[in-house]
This record gives structure tokens, C-alpha cells and sequence, in this order.
């Protein structure tokens, strides 16, 4: 009889890379289990990892803890190169960061312009809240790609070079993002290239770069900007085949002329102004 396949280790080196194929691994659970220190050591005094070996995330993988802002935690991967080290998701795998931070060990910026730091390429989940992605190079990263789903509220991705993260193909039906900051030390803040779907939305977030806030690098990419703050003279085309609308939430209230009390059920409708390249009207009622 055929023996049963041998399902993989939770975590395991292979080359220089720590698979994750366990669920639900911390950053202490993952260096215990992986018992190299020379390629993941954890300090649970400071509730610090430091990294010497990139991350292929086939399982999922969480740092910091939902709902406990308290406990902080930190992953320091120690690169010396753009690209040194990288964080993959795969289709399978879910990368989770709630209230921490993820840095290089070193947390420069180069007068060029480069952070020496490490790659992102998420095909498969990510969830970022009150985090801080940082001092990644967004010049070779690829942040959401494609199948990729994603998660990112109250978090800031700062102090990366080339961009502050880029959006590859994805499908706004399966990512939300809002109240995020991307704040990019190279030329963008972030990349947005085709669609595999809906819209990619960005709600009450704020966008900067050196050369651009936003670059629609087109194979039909649609971006919605709501209630953001950018420089509409910063937004960017490299092709004639996608687009950025700009919208805003507008508050309305509705009062009886003699009285001034509010009134309900009043029909209220919105419409672009004329002239606007894409138009849109909304309906409501009070």
C-alpha cells in the first residue's frame, strides 16, 4: 500500500528562506519552532524579531496581537542590499500585522534615494492595522499582485524607496483600504497598474512621493481617491488606458425653510459638475 503523504513542517529553512506552513504562527512560535537563531531570534523582553532570512508565507503568519496595541512587536530584517531579504505570501499564505512594525535593522535612507531594504510580494492575504510598514524597497516590491486580498486600515507605510507600495492587478472587490498613509522617499507614493476587477478604492488616506503622489501605470487600472488628501497636480499617467477619480463625502442636512428643523424623507441628489471627465450622480434621501 501507497504510504500517506507527509504533510510539511510548520516551519522549516529551506536555503536562506523560513517556509511558514503552520497557521496562526507568531513571531516567537515561528523562531522557537524554527531553533536558528542565526536565522530568527526573538526577544520577548522587547517583543523583537530579528531576521536574517527571508519569509516564503505558505500558512499564516501574525505579528502583534488584534485589539492589544499594548503589545508591540517588531520585525528587523537585516539587510545590507535592496532586496536582500524578502516577505512572500503566497496564494495559500496570510501575513497579519496588528499594532507592530516592520523595519530593516539599519533604517536609513541613502542620499540616493534607497533604503537597503527588503521586498514585499503579497499574492495571497494581508492585513495591516495601526502598523507601520517601513523602510521597504518598493522599487523591486510588488505589495498586493494580482489574487492577492488585502486588509489595511490606520497604518502608515513610510520611509520606502521607489514607492510606498504598489498595486498590481488588483481586484478592489477584494481589498480595503482606509485611513492608511503612503508616504514614499523615492519617486512615488503609490503604483497602481491593471485590474483583474473592480476599482481600487483609497478612503481618507493621504498619498506622497517625490515625483508623484499616484502613477496609474495603466493596462486599464481604475483608482477611486475618497475623501484623500494629495496634490491633484501630482497625479500621474504613464499610459492612456487607465484613470483616477477624485470623490468626496459631502454631508447633508435637510431643514424646513420657516421653521429651520430638520426635515426627513427629502429626495436629495448629487451630481459632478459639468465638464467633469468622469461623471457620477448619487441619490439619497434625508
Amino acid at each position: 500500500p501507497k504510504k500517506p503523504p507527509v504533510a510539511p513542517a510548520d516551519v522549516a529553512l529551506e536555503g536562506n528562506a523560513i517556509v511558514v506552513n503552520g497557521r496562526g504562527l507568531t513571531l516567537q512560535a515561528i523562531a522557537d519552532k524554527l531553533g536558528d537563531a542565526d536565522a530568527l531570534s526573538y526577544d520577548p523582553a522587547t517583543h523583537t524579531a530579528l531576521a536574517n532570512a527571508s519569509f516564503m508565507i505558505n500558512g499564516s503568519m501574525v505579528i502583534g496581537r488584534p485589539k492589544d496595541p499594548a503589545f508591540h512587536e517588531t520585525l528587523e530584517l537585516n539587510t545590507g542590499t535592496c532586496g536582500q531579504l524578502n516577505l512572500v505570501v503566497a496564494e495559500s499564505g496570510t501575513l497579519a500585522i496588528h499594532h507592530s512594525t516592520i523595519a530593516t535593522t539599519s533604517r536609513i535612507v541613502t542620499e540616493a534615494a534607497c533604503t537597503r531594504g527588503y521586498t514585499l510580494f503579497c499574492k495571497g492575504r494581508l492585513d495591516v492595522e495601526h502598523s507601520e510598514v517601513t523602510y521597504m524597497s518598493g522599487s523591486y516590491s510588488r505589495t498586493l499582485w494580482g489574487p492577492a486580498s488585502a486588509r489595511l486600515v490606520d497604518s502608515t507605510f513610510c520611509f520606502n524607496d521607489g514607492n510606498a507600495a504598489s498595486f498590481f492587478e488588483a481586484d478592489g472587490r477584494r481589498v480595503h483600504i482606509e485611513r492608511c498613509t503612503f508616504s514614499s522617499q523615492g519617486n512615488w507614493g503609490v503604483i497602481v497598474r491593471g485590474k483583474s476587477g473592480a476599482a481600487l478604492r483609497f478612503v481618507d488616506c493621504a498619498l506622497s512621493g517625490k515625483a508623484g503622489d499616484i502613477l496609474n501605470a495603466g493596462d486599464g487600472a481604475e483608482v477611486h481617491l475618497v475623501d484623500c488628501r494629495f496634490d491633484k497636480n501630482r497625479i500621474r499617467f504613464s499610459q492612456l488606458t487607465g484613470s483616477v477619480a477624485v470623490k468626496w463625502s459631502v454631508k447633508v442636512r435637510a431643514v424646513d425653510a420657516r421653521t429651520g428643523k430638520p426635515r426627513g424623507g427629502v429626495a436629495v441628489r448629487a451630481a459632478s459638475a459639468a465638464g467633469t471627465a468622469i461623471h457620477e450622480s448619487v441619490e439619497g434621501k434625508t
